[in-house]
């Protein structure tokens, strides 16, 4: 592959401060033509279908017009190249295990969950896990990729610290923390093994490798970030702090083992559920998926041939894998791409680690995993709730039966989560049962127009589901900001969805006032949570809702008229897949992100495309 710009040639750029290359082209400044400077194509290399390259002062050649983005997209290039030269089939070796990785993307996704082999290729770890994880999708198609947040903006907001300058003391509350309340219900490693982690790569610092210190360092994050009765924003700057860290040793790491990369990427991904600017949630979860199938943890394999404890590793991997990668989808609003009836694979036993070996399993320890079983549950629940609401999936009973059936599920799935209270676990149960609700109740595309029934209890669950928020965020405890925005989204589009479309009855249940305020305190809520997620502010999702707002109460204010633009805007927000004919008003021109032509490029087969196509 030719290079644009040879490395002698970038290092002076980059030196003399062309990070974003020049404004003006190369070409326009060539011809001596004017130049109107849009970003990333000016309006006469658009005009003529040429790229548009950057003029830079001392130079006679053109140069990306923006360097970053350039180096960003030429290093997804080279690794669709080497994955290409890994996976290409050699006809002399089409049975070899190195083709499996081949198989995954010439195969059907359901020939490749059928597959009996096992992958021991290598895998390299790219920088495009760590773009800020992307927004509720009516405001996500607004930010280019290089307005999101990445590995570099990133390490400049949170200069890293160094592990070992971290009183051991503290070390020990924060991992402890991490061991009470984190691992039982997100179980990517073991406690047996974080313990032993503690003792390596604090007691006996020159037999740690980067890979120890990296696991090491993003438990730290993770636990600091909720550690936050000093102060959240403390808490958060401890905790980017740790990320960094975390960024400097990954990266230094050499990938030959596929479980400890989908443990890698598990924990990334738990991490940017709490802190999304820091990595790519949808990214990381394509890829943990990819590896999780590739490793064949989806079956259940017969137990005779395996010990106990390699089998309860498998589930539990796999367990949490689905129950992240469900989450992802289901907030995106996708269906979940692989088919229910190609895992095979059972839950892991509720008993602690240290009770399982290779000889047996003492059912007699304590239930730590416990909390993540339960949790699992409520993301089949999730799941579903968007299969038969968006996917037009196909139920043995009429809707309104299945709905009361799913209100039911959720309300028992509350009561069996209230019991984790005791030892701090599932803090955010109410938010999940109450966020479930709000999707039973509003408007789908398998139910356009609801009824005033269910009007209510959208109102009702809506209000519950701020109320939880409002209190989190008021003590400085969301642990998940990224569920966060996108819940509270929902909520205020589905407040403004019912001010429009229910004008007619429902200020006889709560006054106009009272909906208006609770969308006020929506918006507030989102403009809080973009402190610590910049890109919110850079999709002005805070404004267009704002101004939706207004506009909406003015209509009601002067007597209510059918106004067009305003449905228009309503559906927009509530199906964003669908084209309505208006979109956000200022929407770039060039909204393609640099990841969808990655996702698109790996060649997978329609099902798993598609459902990946907005992430």
């Amino acid at each position: 592959m030719d290079e644009i710009i040879d490395f002698e040639s970038l290092k002076l750029h980059t030196a003399a401060g062309y990070i974003r290359a020049s404004n003006r082209c190369f070409t326009c400044k060539a011809k001596r033509q004017h130049c109107d400077y849009k970003y990333p194509v000016c309006s006469n290399c658009a005009k003529n279908n040429t790229d548009c390259m950057a003029w830079a002062k001392g130079s006679k050649s053109p140069i990306p017009r923006s360097i970053a983005c350039y180096l960003e997209k030429r290093v997804a290039q080279l690794e669709l190249e080497a994955h290409r030269l890994r996976t290409e089939l050699n006809p002399e070796h089409l049975d070899d295990k190195e083709n499996i990785a081949a198989n995954l993307s010439s195969k059907p996704f359901s020939g490749v969950c059928n597959s009996e082999k096992d992958d021991i290729g290598d895998e390299s770890f790219g920088f495009l896990y760590f773009r800020s994880s992307n927004l509720p999708a009516p405001f996500d198609c607004t930010l280019h990729s290089s307005d999101r947040g990445n590995i570099r903006t990133f390490m400049a907001r949170n200069p890293m610290v160094d592990i070992y300058s971290i009183p051991s003391k503290i070390a020990d509350i924060i991992l402890q923390n991490y061991l009470d309340i984190h691992l039982p219900q997100y179980p990517i490693v073991s406690s047996e093994y974080v313990r032993e982690l503690k003792s390596s790569v604090f007691e006996k610092r020159n037999t740690c490798g980067p890979y120890e210190k990296a696991v090491m360092g993003i438990i730290l994050a993770m636990s600091t970030a909720t550690l936050s009765y000093k102060g959240e924003k403390g808490a958060l700057a401890s905790s980017g702090a740790l990320f960094s860290y975390f960024l400097s040793q990954i990266l230094q790491v050499e990938w030959s083992d596929k479980l400890k990369k989908l443990q890698i990427l598990l924990l990334v991904a738990h991490y940017a559920f709490s802190n999304p600017y820091a990595a790519d949630s949808c990214y990381a979860m394509k890829e943990a998926l990819r590896i999780s199938v590739e490793m064949g943890l989806h079956k259940e394999l017969d137990f005779d041939h395996i010990s106990p404890l390699i089998m309860q590793t498998r589930r539990r991997l796999f367990m949490v894998c689905m129950n992240m990668a469900r989450h992802v989808f289901s907030v995106n609003k996708r269906m979940f791409p692989i088919p229910s009836e190609l895992i095979s694979f059972q839950l892991p036993e509720a008993v602690d680690d240290h009770y399982i070996t290779d000889s047996g399993i003492d059912l007699s320890g304590p239930p730590t995993k416990a909390a993540a079983i339960h949790f699992y549950r409520f993301r089949l629940y999730e799941t579903e709730i968007y299969d038969v609401l968006w996917g037009h999936k196909s139920i043995k009973c009429g809707l309104k039966e299945w709905v009361q059936k799913m209100s039911n599920n959720l309300d028992s799935w509350l009561s069996e989560a209230n019991h984790f209270s005791t030892i701090n676990q599932l803090k955010y149960r109410a938010i999940c049962h109450a966020s479930g609700h709000v999707r039973l109740y509003s408007r789908s595309p398998r139910k356009q127009w609801r009824n005033r029934e269910d009007a209510l209890l959208l109102m009702e669950s809506v209000i519950k589901c701020l109320d939880e928020y409002l209190v989190n965020a008021s003590t400085g405890w969301l642990a998940y900001l990224m569920a966060g925005v996108f819940h509270v989204e929902e909520l205020t589009v589905c407040l403004l969805d019912i001010m429009w479309n229910e004008s007619n009855w429902i200020f006889d249940h709560y006054s106009q006032a009272y909906i208006s305020t609770q969308v006020i305190q929506c918006i507030g809520l989102l403009q809080q949570f973009s402190l610590r997620w910049p890109d919110i502010e850079k999709s002005k999702m805070v404004s267009y809702l704002s101004n939706l707002h207004l506009k909406i109460t003015s209509q009601l204010e002067h007597g209510f008229v059918i106004d067009p633009h305003i449905i228009s805007q309503l559906n927009f927000l509530i199906f964003p897949q669908v084209s309505t004919g208006y979109g956000l008003d200022s929407l770039p021109e060039d909204t393609v992100d640099l990841d969808h032509n990655f996702i698109q490029m790996q060649q997978w087969n329609d099902n798993f495309t598609s459902s990946l196509s907005i992430l």
